[in-house]
C-alpha cells in the first residue's frame, strides 16, 4: 500500500472508537485466528456500494477479484496483502477515505507502529478531501489522532509517532485543549533537544505565529547540528525577508534551492 502522506520521519495518518487506546482485542493479539473483514458503520457500507456502482466495468471486475481474494484468505497474513491491494485501489481512484478505512483494518489485524501510522496518515489526508462536511472532517481527524497514539504505544521508541500527533493537533486543535499540539512539540524538544525535525517544526510554527526571533533561535540551534540543512534554509529565507535583509535572503535562497 502506498503511504499517502508524510508527516515527520515516518509514514504520514484512530480506533479508540472501536477498541480503545490501550486495549487490543483478542483477535488482534492472535491475528491468524480472527474472523472476516467487515465495516461496523452501515452508512459507510452504503456509501461503498454506491461507489462501486459508479466504477467502470473493468474496475468493477478488478475490485471484485480483489474482494474474492480477500474472502477466500484463510489467514490474516494473506488478508493483509489483500487489504493492501484494495486500499491501494481506492487510493488510485482518488477515494482516500476508503483507502484509509482499509488501512485501518490492516492496523487492527497487524497492530505495529508502522501500520497504525499509515492508517493515521491516510485518515488525515482523507480529512482534506474537498467539499467534505465539517462533521466528517472532525471524525477523520479524531480517528487519525487516535491512530497516531496507537502507533506510539505499539512502537514507543520511535518519537516520530508523537511528533506526527503533535503536528496534527497543531493543525487541528481541539476546542478543549487548543495548545496541546505546540506543548507536545515543546516537550519533545525538551526530551530530544537535538532532534532536527522537532526543531524545524518549532521554527516553522514560530514563523506562522509571528515569533520571528524565536524561530531564528530554533534554526540557529538546528544549523549547529546540521549546517547544510536545506529545508531549514528555506525558513531562513522568510526570516531574512521579514527583517529586510535582501542579500542574506538571496544567500539563504541558494541553500534552500539545493533541496529542490
Amino acid at each position: 500500500m502506498k503511504p499517502s502522506v508524510l508527516f515527520a520521519g515516518s509514514v504520514i495518518l484512530f480506533f479508540v472508537l472501536f477498541f480503545g487506546f490501550s486495549k487490543i482485542a483478542p483477535e488482534v493479539r492472535n491475528p491468524e485466528k480472527s474472523g472476516s473483514i467487515h465495516f461496523d458503520n452501515k452508512d459507510l457500507t452504503v456509501e461503498l456500494n454506491s461507489l462501486k456502482d459508479s466504477l467502470s466495468e473493468g474496475d468493477k471486475a478488478y475490485l471484485a477479484g480483489l474482494e474474492s481474494e480477500l474472502a477466500s484468505a484463510s489467514q490474516d497474513s494473506s488478508r493483509i496483502q489483500s487489504l493492501q491491494k484494495i486500499s491501494s485501489f481506492w487510493y488510485q481512484q482518488g477515494r482516500i477515505g476508503f483507502s484509509a478505512e482499509y488501512a485501518v483494518k490492516i492496523a487492527q489485524i497487524f497492530p505495529t507502529g508502522e501500520s497504525w501510522s499509515i492508517a493515521a496518515a491516510n485518515l488525515a489526508l482523507a480529512a482534506k478531501t474537498p467539499g467534505l462536511a465539517e462533521e466528517k472532517i472532525s471524525d477523520y481527524i479524531t480517528r487519525s489522532k487516535a491512530a497516531f497514539i496507537q502507533a506510539g504505544e505499539a512502537d514507543p521508541g520511535n518519537i516520530s509517532h508523537k511528533l506526527n500527533y503533535a503536528l496534527l493537533a497543531t493543525e487541528y486543535p481541539s476546542a478543549d485543549n487548543p495548545m496541546e499540539g505546540i506543548l507536545t512539540l515543546r516537550k519533545l524538544n525538551e526530551d530530544f533537544p537535538e532532534d532536527l525535525t522537532v526543531l524545524y517544526h518549532l521554527a516553522r510554527l514560530a514563523i506562522q505565529t509571528g515569533q520571528w526571533d524565536r524561530a531564528k533561535e530554533r534554526l540557529e540551534t538546528l544549523f549547529k547540528l546540521d549546517p547544510g540543512n536545506a529545508r531549514a534554509a528555506c525558513l531562513m529565507v522568510q526570516i531574512s525577508q521579514h527583517d529586510g535583509e535582501v542579500a542574506k535572503a538571496a544567500e539563504w535562497q541558494k541553500k534552500c534551492d539545493s533541496n529542490q
